[in-house]
């Protein structure tokens, strides 16, 4: 009957991918992303003139302008009525040379849509915007304005430029990058993170040379692992865990409001309690014996050498996961990390944001992957088979073919992690590490 069981849920999920309802590497494109897309085209608007601020060549810059437009673009395929994201689309479309784009990106006006200020800046906008030398009535008239539009101050020192005042050009882009600063200060605290990193790395690794040149050569014993399960059930907590994750995320979208942003426990719930429940599956049959490997001895250590692997491996994994990006031609609305940010715009929620996505999460994950699927794989196989397997399963569920390569690199580090120290403290502090490493990130840009 349990075989049965587990076979049914099995089919389940897999006729659920044959039928098109849980395709594996799909964007999910929801109207709600909208806005946060739109505010991460802002953000790297205003990384771009602190570039200029900072001796940049605009040349070099530019790469930054196609970036924030690929992100409004995206806000409009989520939400083709945003207003805001087509004014930015269209003034960076002028800047970077595209006429014909600009055009087709400005729409009139539905009466009451703003109010009679806004309509008449807006009339001047779109005369900056189809103008080869607009009147200089129109540059100052629509200034105010387009400082509240992230690519806005281009489209003024355009007109400024067209008028042949470059002082007043240069003028408008050094107000531009005095108003981005606090973006500045937010990106170094972000790499001060990554940089305390890299430097426990580098001394995690320096501390191993020297051991074994003074000690010789350590061998490392495999990971004890608990006779009373094995890779049946390994299997089966996988299937249960992705069984549940779907049918808990249905249930999760038929109570999401219609409007406004989804509360996070929607977004983070189901992949939680169905971890939950999995691992628990492997307990009972256990019989509430299995340790999955969360040894503690010298658990301070093992969190260094965690988080100082993580340090050396970030920028590599996500220089390769933007690599595949570009070659792909993925747009930034795939990004699987964007529903989580669509929480209420406060440091509590932030702060329960970073707590279960770097924290809890990652934990849950290693007790599944590493300590169940790992631990049962490793019992009958070598290590590199039971690491790849695991590590390709790891990089499968995450739903990101952009991502798969990336996310496979760190599964095989994570399982290395636990087979050196034989405890999952490792590879959870390395996971931890990276997952706070990239939602700092992302809150930089979008939050």
């Amino acid at each position: 009957m349990r075989t049965v069981v587990f076979a049914l849920m099995a089919a389940a999920i897999l006729l659920g991918i044959v039928q098109g309802e849980h395709i594996p590497f799909t964007a999910q494109l929801q109207p709600g992303n909208a806005a946060l897309l739109a505010r991460g085209g802002d953000n790297v608007a205003q990384a771009y003139y602190l570039s200029l601020g900072r001796g940049v060549p605009a040349d070099q810059a530019e790469i930054l302008l196609f970036w924030a437009n690929d992100l409004y673009l995206a806000a409009l395929e989520a939400d083709p009525h945003n207003r805001r994201a087509s004014l930015s689309a269209a003034i960076l479309f002028r800047e970077l040379g595209q006429p014909d784009e600009v055009h087709s990106l400005l729409r009139p006006l539905r009466p009451g849509e703003v109010d009679e200020r806004t309509r008449r800046a807006l009339g001047q906008v779109n005369a900056l915007l189809i103008t080869e030398s607009p009147a200089l009535g129109a540059v100052e008239g629509s200034r105010e304005y387009l400082t509240t539009i992230g690519p806005g101050p281009l489209l003024t020192a355009a007109g400024y430029r067209a008028k042949n005042k470059p002082d007043l050009a240069k003028a408008t882009l050094k107000e531009a990058a005095r108003r981005a600063r606090p973006l500045l200060w937010r990106f170094i605290a972000a790499l001060a993170v990554d940089g305390a990193m890299v430097l426990c790395g580098l001394v995690v690794v320096i501390g191993a040379l020297i051991r074994r040149r003074t000690r010789g050569s350590v061998a490392h014993e495999p990971i004890p692992m608990s006779p009373s399960w094995g890779t049946r059930e390994a299997i089966e907590a996988v299937v249960l865990w992705v069984f549940l994750g779907v049918l808990l995320s249905t249930a999760a979208n038929s109570m999401a409001p219609l409007s406004g942003e989804p509360p996070a426990y929607l977004l983070l719930g189901p992949s939680v309690l169905s971890a939950v429940v999995a691992i628990g599956w492997v307990w009972a049959v256990a019989r509430f014996r299995a340790g999955f490997g969360w040894y503690l001895a010298t658990a301070l250590k093992r969190v260094a050498i965690g988080v100082g692997a993580t340090g050396l491996a970030v920028l590599p994994v996500l220089g390769l996961y933007r690599g595949f990006q570009l070659y792909l031609g993925e747009k930034p609305s795939q990004n699987p990390a964007l529903p989580l940010l669509l929480i209420p715009d406060t440091w509590v929620a932030k702060a329960l944001l970073v707590l279960a996505v770097g924290i809890v999460i990652p934990a849950l994950e290693e007790t599944l992957f590493r300590g169940i699927l790992f631990g049962g794989l490793r019992r009958r196989w070598s290590f590199w088979p039971a690491a790849l397997a695991t590590a390709a399963l790891f990089a499968v569920v995450h739903l990101n073919l952009t991502g798969f390569v990336a996310y496979l690199l760190l599964g095989l580090l994570f399982a290395s992690l636990f087979e050196r120290s034989r405890s999952l403290v490792t590879p959870w502090a390395a996971h931890a590490a990276f997952n706070i490493f990239n939602v700092m990130m992302l809150l930089v840009l979008f939050g």
